[in-house]
C-alpha cells in the first residue's frame, strides 16, 4: 500500500511539474508524510552534506525552489536510494531526456525545464527495484 502511495506521489508531482512548471508545497508535504512511513534516512551529517552541495548547484544554475525541495525531502527520507551511484546515473539520464525535449520544443534552453520527472522518476525506479 505504502508503495503504491509513492509511485502514486512521484507520478503526480512529476505531471503537475510537467504541466504547470510548478511543485506546491502542499504536495511535498503529503509526499514525505508518505515517504516517511518507509523511511530509508542516511546519517544527518551525510544529509547536510549532500543537501549544501545540492543547494549551491541549485543557486548556480538557477533551478527551482520546488526541485530543490523534493531532492531534499527524497534525501532526508529516503537517503540510502538517493545517495547511490544508480540513483545519480538515472538522474543524469533523466535530466538529458528533459533537456533534449526542451531543445526540441522550444529551439533553447533558456526555459523551463521541469526537473521533478528527472529528480523522482528515477527513485521510484530504485525503491520499486525496476
Amino acid at each position: 500500500m505504502v508503495q503504491a502511495l509513492i509511485a502514486i506521489g512521484s507520478l503526480y508531482i512529476s505531471w503537475v511539474d510537467l504541466r504547470e512548471h510548478r511543485i506546491y508545497n502542499r504536495d511535498l508535504i503529503a509526499y514525505a508524510l508518505v515517504l516517511s512511513l518507509k523511511a530509508n534516512p542516511i546519517p544527518f551529517k551525510w544529509s547536510l552534506s549532500i543537501l549544501i552541495l545540492a543547494l549551491l548547484v541549485t543557486i548556480l544554475f538557477r533551478i527551482g525552489g520546488g526541485d530543490f525541495k523534493l531532492f531534499s525531502v527524497l534525501l532526508l527520507t529516503h537517503g540510502g536510494e538517493i545517495a547511490s551511484t544508480e540513483y545519480f546515473s538515472s538522474f543524469f539520464y533523466a535530466l538529458s531526456a528533459s533537456l533534449l525535449i526542451a531543445f526540441i520544443r522550444h529551439r533553447t534552453l533558456h526555459c523551463a525545464v521541469p526537473l521533478a520527472p528527472a529528480i523522482a522518476l528515477p527513485f521510484l525506479l530504485i525503491y520499486l527495484g525496476i
